[in-house]
């Protein structure tokens, strides 16, 4: 009897002959490992008569878990490695919103804004609570993201706190390090200069709904002013700053039916601008924000047939794409127990979906950093893992959990199926990724 089985994580290609051979392309999502390998192969395989496989080739089926233990519960190993990953990870991520301000009025946002800003008092109240997680805990990283509403409105909570922060990072031998993902129209060479040479930043994240005429459609000011040309400027000021050449700079276009044609002639743009080498480029589905904003969303199939178009113009422009989904053994920051996000009022919350949004009450917020004494997180979010175990999820039986970790916890608890695009496209995907490789 053999000692082997395929694992229930693999994903194939239909065959497909190349010079002449017949092949099919395997995709192990337990470890994002790609091989190519003839019919006969995978016939062998099929009928599971690894003994006429050579040695060799059952050794490294093994090592990368296409061929996994006879008797291994396969679920119960991924869920394992994930909260190990998540009990031995070395990085306190922790979000701050500085204030609750934004210029913009995006038809999809579910947030309410207001001048508001972080408090002296609850930065102060930030600062304990974070020393409080680094005396107590194991970590080698300080890792903060800065959030919206627009988190460049509140630049001063930023330029007051982040040297404080890193410093604090210091003093526990921590490296730092600052995101941010922006709507751009404060984001000028000067301010990304201060923030990357004086406050740790590494990373930006703007959003461009398509070129002109779409984007000002959905993301104009709460006055129904246009934004696109002054985002844009600022953004093409800062790619071609070559001192901050260091700065990771990332492009995502929120979709949906009425700007999903805006998509193309965005990369187009982009490619003229000569941005290939320069930054990187996603599209994301519109989803509830606490409203009915995903009404108006693509479905799954439609929007992974889109994004395969994309991704064909993406490689035609010399976009380096990712065509094979990594391992997220951490699917967000809701499952780790000493991570959360601290709104302009002092709010915590297990989720950045839900700060600023009164659709959805105090669901997902567990404490205030003044009047509770609150040091824990819930366990709203945090027994994601645990649940899928128990088959609360449809994720106990997908062949795609060990990549996408589940998805969104907050959409499954909402009732609504967050699963990622791949899942809908992989293996076109992989013959994409295949003929990357060998045309």
């Amino acid at each position: 009897m053999s000692k082997y089985k395929i694992s229930e994580y693999l994903i194939h290609t239909v065959p497909f002959i190349d010079k002449g051979d017949v092949q099919r392309v395997l995709y192990s999502t337990r470890t994002s490992s790609v091989k190519a390998i003839s019919e006969y192969t995978w016939k062998l395989l099929n009928e599971e008569k690894f003994n006429l496989l050579p040695l060799e080739m059952v050794q490294e089926l093994f090592d990368v878990k296409i061929l996994v233990p006879i008797d291994e519960n396969e679920l119960k190993s991924i869920i394992q490695r994930n909260n190990q990953s998540i009990d031995k990870n070395g990085e306190l991520y922790y979000i701050i919103q500085p204030t609750a301000s934004c210029q913009l009025g995006c038809d999809y946002c579910g947030q309410v804004h207001s001048p508001q800003k972080l408090s002296d008092e609850h930065q102060e109240k930030i600062m304990n609570r974070l020393r409080s997680k680094l005396t107590n805990g194991n970590y080698t990283a300080l890792k903060i993201g800065w959030f919206g509403a627009e988190p460049l409105s509140g630049l001063s909570v930023i330029k007051k706190m982040s040297p404080k922060l890193m410093e604090l990072a210091k003093e526990f031998d921590c490296s730092y390090s600052a995101k941010m993902p922006t709507n751009g129209l404060l984001l000028n060479v000067e301010t990304a200069t201060l923030l990357f040479e004086e406050c740790g930043f590494e990373a930006f994240e703007v959003t461009i709904d398509g070129t002109q005429a779409y984007h000002d459609n959905r993301r104009h000011t709460k006055s129904s002013k246009a934004t696109f040309e002054k985002i844009f400027k600022n953004f093409l000021a800062v790619a071609s700053e070559a001192k901050l050449s260091q700065l990771r700079l990332n492009v995502r276009c929120n979709v949906d039916r009425s700007n999903v044609d805006g998509v193309s002639p965005l990369i187009k743009l982009l490619a003229e601008n000569k941005l290939q080498n320069r930054i990187t480029f996603y599209v994301a589905p519109i989803h509830s924000w606490g409203n009915d904003a995903h009404l108006n969303s693509l479905s799954k199939l439609e929007f992974a047939e889109k994004e395969l178009e994309w991704i064909c113009e993406l490689l035609e422009h010399g976009f380096h794409i990712n065509l094979i989904p990594p391992q997220q053994p951490i699917v967000c920051f809701a499952v780790r127990k000493d991570s959360e996000l601290v709104d302009p009022f002092g709010n915590l919350y297990n989720c950045s979906e839900a700060s600023l949004v009164p659709n959805y009450g105090h669901e997902y917020m567990f404490g205030k950093l003044t009047g509770i004494d609150s040091t824990e997180k819930n366990n709203f979010l945090l027994n994601f893992n645990s649940e899928i175990l128990q088959g609360l999820y449809d994720c106990n039986k997908c062949e795609m959990l060990p990549v996408c970790g589940g998805s969104c916890p907050k959409e499954w608890k909402e009732g609504r199926v967050p699963c990622p695009s791949s899942k809908f496209n992989i293996k076109t995907k992989l013959l994409l990724h295949y003929s990357k490789q060998y045309l």
